[in-house]
């Protein structure tokens, strides 16, 4: 099992080392934050956020295919959403797109690089993968356009926070194989990343950054239909008000093939 460290600040964090609940309590605590507690860096990232979505949607919109060779274009995303609302937790991870792809059911996934000695899998190279996916961006609705590629990207964040410094591997304590799979999930939407999920979308929605979702209920849904993993009654309570995700997302489907 790992040594648990405390979470005070980004820079006592280790790789691997935290309890999953620890590291989200903490984001939240620096989201709770009145704004006028903002460090100058977040600040800046708010504001650089805005700009970059801004700038970035048009370019969706009229169907600009040359956006997926322009690295910095999704790198400068992942930046500011980390310098802003994640304490700059992840200025190491590397994302990218994929572009291309119109037919996956996915938007986005976050892995480890595969080529990495498998006992020391904690400490491989981490990277966020965004599936370009054309048709979601041709909307004559900026907010729509500009959520298409925001929630992903926020989706993917959380997962990365929770694998690149929780003890989810080798540990009984935070493993998917240990006592407490709930905080993990097997597809890594468990507790921990349905917690800080609804506190990320919240904050964007707030912050009038389009129709921002982190499709949460569908995360619920896929856990349950490929691992017969369910959430407990707590997380649902706290975050879908009480109404089972997974039941309404069967709904949901259902009524789309009458």
């Amino acid at each position: 099992m790992a040594n648990l460290r405390p979470v005070t600040t980004a820079h006592s964090l280790a790789p691997s080392q935290h309890h999953p609940m620890q590291l989200v309590h903490a984001i939240i605590t620096s989201l709770e934050r009145p704004e006028r507690d903002y460090t100058s860096q977040q600040r800046m990232a708010r504001a650089n956020l805005h700009i970059w979505l801004q700038n970035l949607t048009p370019r969706l919109q009229r169907g600009d295919q040359s956006v997926y060779n322009d690295h910095g274009a999704i790198t400068n995303g992942l930046a500011y959403l980390s310098q802003w609302l994640f304490m700059d937790t992840l200025r190491n991870v590397r994302i990218t797109w994929r572009a291309g792809v119109e037919d996956v059911k996915v938007a986005g996934y976050t892995e480890r690089s595969h080529n990495w000695p498998r006992n020391n899998y904690s400490q491989a190279p981490l990277g966020i993968t965004i599936v370009a996916r054309h048709r979601a961006y041709h909307t004559a609705d900026p907010a729509v356009a500009a959520a298409a590629i925001l929630s992903p990207v926020a989706h993917e964040a959380c997962h990365a926070l929770v694998d690149m410094y929780g003890c989810t591997w080798g540990c009984a304590v935070c493993s998917w194989t240990g006592e407490n799979k709930p905080i993990i999930g097997v597809g890594g939407h468990g507790t921990a990343w349905h917690t800080l999920a609804y506190y990320i979308e919240r904050k964007l929605v707030d912050d009038n950054l389009g129709l921002v979702t982190l499709n949460r209920k569908e995360a619920a849904f896929i856990e349950a239909f490929r691992s017969k993993f369910y959430l407990d009654d707590h997380v649902i309570k706290d975050f879908f008000g009480g109404v089972d995700p997974v039941k309404q997302v069967q709904e949901q489907r259902e009524r789309e093939l009458k």
